[in-house]
């Protein structure tokens, strides 16, 4: 499949697994957003693979529209959302003297969960059907469905990937 010059957004593209996603998705041709708080990372990343940097919090509502106009302004709606947005202090969550803090963990719920919801209902907003030259079963669109007899049934016991491309880009 030709993915060259489609739209990804990958969220805290500035370090990890974020970084080492935008630069391999901009290394088969794509145009990369990063969305993350750490601009000095960010732009370090950006400028290696001549992508987009956006300075905003997943978990924040209005960051996220505002990231999301901002990549799609420069490149067009994107296709692809890579979430890695995620934290986990160092903190242990037992311990014989001390309970882990209530805060720290809404913090983290916040990010993981609530950043990965709002990135993922936004971009589904601004996400046309289908780009007009990528197959109708793109690898950004994998859905399971049942297979066989439970199909006839409705019943989800058993389930096939409609493509299995994702892991052969």
């Amino acid at each position: 499949m030709e993915v060259s010059g489609a739209h990804a957004i990958v969220t805290c593209g500035a370090s990890g697994l974020g970084a080492a996603t935008a630069r391999w998705l901009s290394r088969q041709g794509m145009n990369v957003s990063i969305v993350d708080v750490d601009e000095a990372s960010g732009r370090l990343v950006t400028n290696e693979s001549g992508g987009l940097f956006l300075k905003a919090f997943v978990r924040d509502a209005e960051d996220v529209n505002w990231a999301l106009d901002e990549a799609c302004a420069k490149y067009r709606p994107a296709y692809i959302l890579v979430n890695c947005g995620g934290v986990a202090p160092n903190i242990p969550m037992f311990g014989a003297h001390r309970l882990h803090p209530a805060d720290v963990f809404r913090s983290i719920l916040e990010t993981n969960l609530v950043g990965t919801f709002l990135m993922a209902s936004r971009f589904a907003t601004q996400r046309p059907a289908r780009r007009p030259d990528f197959p109708s079963k793109a690898w950004s669109e994998c859905w399971l469905r049942p297979s066989g007899e439970d199909r006839r049934s409705q019943r989800a016991t058993r389930v096939r990937p409609l493509c299995t491309s994702a892991t052969k880009i």
